[in-house]
């Protein structure tokens, strides 16, 4: 099901539609520690498979990427520590140092995992101070959240024109949470676009109609 919009009609569209799906709001307090930002692409395959490094994620037929794109482009873009290790962020630590660079999951532009792992990670600080690392595969179920900012996003992408791109990232937003529904219902959808939490009703945005701009 698919239906065809106005360019001047996406905005209002997709804020309408992620409000409609809210739930109920609560201030953030505290929860998991460890965060894995990745694109809204990705972020289907994860719920199904967990987080693989880059090797398993070859290995599985997940990605058909060359040798040298993993090493240049999966490492930034899926924030994998090496190509056989997964990278998870620690926010707020207190023993960085000056020099040392805080990888922020929480982008508007990617959807943010927060994953309660219960074994040890590494820490590593090659490239960022407050990443750690797990040698392990970590299954979804150990997913707890699933944190998108769509609604900032839309002020900041739509300041460009970018209004295919917002179509895209909503239209994986379905995508998202049909993979719930399917892999892991126990995962909670919340919107985080402001200091609340915004719990989305994955099963109404899973039946909203995919959309397209009219030409």
């Amino acid at each position: 099901m698919e239906e065809e919009i106005r360019k001047e009609e996406v905005a209002g569209y997709i804020k309408s539609h992620i409000d409609d799906a809210i739930l109920s709001s609560e201030k953030i307090n505290d929860e998991p520690r460890y965060h894995h930002c990745t694109s809204y692409d990705m972020a289907p395959s994860i719920i199904k498979y967990g987080f693989l490094s880059a090797v398993a994620q070859q290995e599985t037929g997940i990605t058909s990427y060359s040798d040298d794109i993993v090493k240049r482009v999966l490492m930034d873009d899926f924030h994998v520590n090496g190509n056989d290790g997964i990278s998870f962020a620690v926010m707020n630590l207190k023993d960085l140092y000056r020099d040392e660079i805080e990888f922020d999951p929480m982008s508007p532009t990617g959807v943010d995992f927060i994953v309660d792992i219960p074994w040890r990670l590494v820490r590593n600080t090659e490239n960022y101070g407050n990443e750690f690392v797990s040698d392990l595969a970590v299954d979804s179920k150990y997913i707890r959240y699933l944190d998108l900012r769509i609604k900032r996003l839309l002020i900041e992408e739509l300041r460009y024109d970018n209004h295919d791109e917002m179509v895209r990232r909503y239209n994986n937003i379905i995508r998202i949470s049909n993979a719930i529904k399917e892999y892991n219902s126990g995962i909670v959808l919340r919107e985080l676009s402001d200091d609340r939490k915004m719990y989305l009703d994955y099963n109404k945005i899973r039946n909203y109609p995919r959309i397209k701009i009219k030409k």
